[in-house]
């Protein structure tokens, strides 16, 4: 797990990554932990993600939600974003699609 500093302005609001790449950063428990420290070395003006490949997708089911943004990135190192606020609403879309469908 490593954790990354990808924004700092000058009023010192930072933005930060927590990059995991193997199935044993996945853990809820330690992963909140993790993210927590980061979130309280920030402070309140910061902001801490999560990015993972796409190809633990999978694994990864506990660990949405505990941050606001997740980041997925492919085997061609495109980004994809979750934005927790988001995920309700795409998902209810989802569903209503697909009972117009059937």
């Amino acid at each position: 797990m490593r954790v990354h500093v990808f924004a700092e302005d000058e009023l010192g609001e930072c933005f930060a990554v927590i990059c995991v790449n193997k199935v044993g950063g996945l853990d809820p428990v330690g992963l909140s932990d993790a993210v927590e420290v980061v979130q309280m070395a920030l402070g309140e003006d910061g902001d801490v993600a999560i990015a993972i490949p796409i190809s633990l997708l999978d694994k990864a089911g506990g660990i949405f939600g505990i941050t606001r943004r997740m980041f997925l990135v492919d085997g061609e190192l495109r980004v994809w974003t979750h934005l927790r606020d988001n995920a309700y609403i795409q998902m209810i879309k989802r569903i209503m699609l697909s009972q117009r469908q059937g």
